[in-house]
């Protein structure tokens, strides 16, 4: 129990320096880039008069202050819960942001669940299977899918399903309609952002599967006259799904990232999109907010995998 206990201490320890990295790199990365909020902001303003209030708006915001002066508030700001003020909207960050995370984050779990339902049968049947036309098509629909960005196949899913067919609805997120809606919506973008991850969730299952059966404990069973199904699912999948929760882990990270180019093609109103929006205003504020939840989320996904994988093998928790 202690050393359970111990090494859940020391991922937790883990977490604070790569949240603070994450931090630094967003402010100098967001005030590194390019161009001016407050040109921005007056652009449909006369010079005359926009000259006369870019200095305020300059010292109202902060941007008037040396840029280590403004990291050090921004921090301070970060830590007591303070995102800062959107130059763009006039709203507290965190007011702007609230509502776009529930859609990101059904986004990103729909599309691990599509990838572990779809995956996961697909690496055993391949498995199982293995130098059969069925491990052969299985794996080349997995190298496919991996080849191909999400963004391009959410354009095809949209022109065939949305609008061809018309099974699916093309945009939006569905918001008003009710959890049906919002579901009925999420199937595209999900399959768009999911697709890849099933494809590599079906490689490392059929990698795993054919490194169980090979162990000395899976012929023990066979010999006893243990039936193929009772072999493969109670004794080999239980085993060998151990490296399948570090590559869904780590993909449902990537895929709170990957959100971002897909909800834009969707229009989906979620944190991904919002940050787009915000970067083409140059909203550093708001910018920030959106970068440092993905940021977090990553940090804690990646936390929860180690725990998920630590439980499912005791000898990593245990330090042996």
């Amino acid at each position: 129990m202690n050393k359970g206990m111990g090494y859940i201490g020391r991922r937790i320890l883990l977490i604070l320096p790569t949240v603070l990295g994450a931090f630094t790199l967003v402010f100098f990365i967001v005030h590194l880039a390019p161009g001016d909020p407050i040109d921005v902001l007056l652009m449909d303003v006369e010079s005359g008069t926009a000259e006369q209030i870019k200095q305020e708006l300059r010292e109202q915001f902060g941007l008037d202050k040396p840029i280590h002066e403004q990291y050090f508030i921004f921090l301070k700001n970060t830590i007591t819960g303070d995102l800062g003020t959107s130059i763009i909207r006039r709203q507290p960050v965190s007011k702007v942001l609230a509502p776009t995370i529930k859609p990101t984050i059904m986004l990103a779990v729909s599309a691990v669940a599509l990838s572990v339902i779809i995956g996961v049968p697909a690496g055993v049947a391949s498995a199982l299977r293995r130098n059969r036309p069925t491990d052969y098509i299985i794996m080349t629909v997995a190298v496919i899918w991996l080849s191909v960005p999400g963004f391009w196949l959410g354009i095809l899913l949209i022109y065939y399903l949305g609008f061809k067919v018309a099974i699916f609805p093309m945009f939006g997120g569905g918001a008003g309609g009710g959890f049906t809606s919002e579901l009925y919506h999420l199937v595209l973008p999900a399959f768009a952002v999911g697709a890849r991850s099933a494809a590599l969730v079906a490689r490392m299952a059929r990698s795993s599967i054919l490194e169980v059966l090979n162990q000395d404990y899976i012929r023990t069973a066979r010999s006893k006259g243990l039936r193929e199904r009772v072999v493969v699912y109670k004794h080999a999948l239980r085993n060998a799904v151990i490296p399948v929760i570090t590559v869904v882990g780590m993909d449902l990270a990537y895929l709170l990232g990957g959100t971002v180019i897909v909800e834009t093609v969707f229009g989906r109103v979620g944190l991904g999109k919002t940050m787009i929006d915000a970067i083409t205003q140059r909203d550093y504020p708001v910018v920030q907010g959106a970068i440092l939840l993905f940021a977090v989320g990553i940090v804690l996904v990646n936390f929860l995998t180690d725990l998920a994988y630590a439980i499912a093998n005791p000898r990593i928790r245990l330090g042996k």
